[in-house]
């Protein structure tokens, strides 16, 4: 038995909650009937004005959630029980309602056009206010795509110049490594020329250190005074 409630509320929990948003309007009668639990005034308003033909302007940040039952009411008293406490304003073509105005204390708070039939743009997730902007034109996204080919044609163009800088400093690293070895050669030529002097000059005085057998010292030749032995005995 346990069991089977278990089951039951698993399957209970399972099943997708809707929120309940019912718009019925009779143009004969020009009667209005709304029945709302727990959504947002501007996607209410946008069935509203999707099925009437009335255009709807409000502020954004007049936007929040409500639950009304309106049932076949005139269109104009059935707008102001929707949209209270808040304030609101019609504009009339004739007999007829062509616009309404939604407002907390002048009408020039309602700036924002209410989509018919479209849900809203939302400017943060689970917040109550909505960015009721209209969608954009062709020349706005053509001009946002020529905005964004510009900026990664000067993206590509700064990574151009940072290779060219790169490349230019590689080689001059290769070509400063290069001087280095030639100049380290050269000396080494230099060095092993004055060692090859210094050692012919050696060989030709005589004086230089007789080489002897591995493990023997070496026997350097006195020098004589030519001088001393030419001199007279006293």
């Amino acid at each position: 038995m346990n069991k089977i409630v278990f089951l039951v509320v698993v399957f209970l929990l399972l099943i997708p909650v809707t929120v309940l948003c019912q718009v019925t309007y009779e143009p004969k009668g020009k009667l209005l009937s709304v029945k709302v639990e727990g959504k947002l005034l501007t996607e209410v308003l946008s069935d509203v004005s999707a099925k009437t033909g009335i255009e709807v302007y409000m502020n954004p940040a007049n936007d929040r959630k409500i639950s009304v039952d309106i049932r076949r009411q005139p269109i104009e008293k059935a707008l102001r029980e929707l949209v209270k406490p808040l304030n609101n304003a019609f504009v009339y073509q004739g007999k007829a309602i062509k616009a309404v105005k939604i407002f907390e204390k002048s009408e020039g708070e309602a700036t924002a056009k209410v989509l018919p039939g479209v849900t809203p743009y939302r400017s943060a997730p689970g917040s109550a206010a909505s960015d009721l902007k209209t969608p954009p034109t062709r020349d706005d996204v053509f001009k946002r795509i020529q905005e964004r080919r510009r900026q990664i044609a000067i993206s590509q163009g700064r990574l151009k110049e940072f290779e060219a800088r790169e490349a230019a400093r590689e080689k001059h690293m290769k070509e400063r490594e290069k001087r280095r070895l030639e100049r380290f050669k050269e000396r080494e030529k230099m060095r092993a020329e004055r060692m090859a002097i210094m050692r012919a000059r050696v060989k030709e005085r005589g004086q230089g250190p007789q080489e002897a057998p591995h493990g023997q010292p070496t026997v350097r030749t006195p020098r004589r005074n030519p001088n001393l032995e030419s001199s007279p005995k006293r």
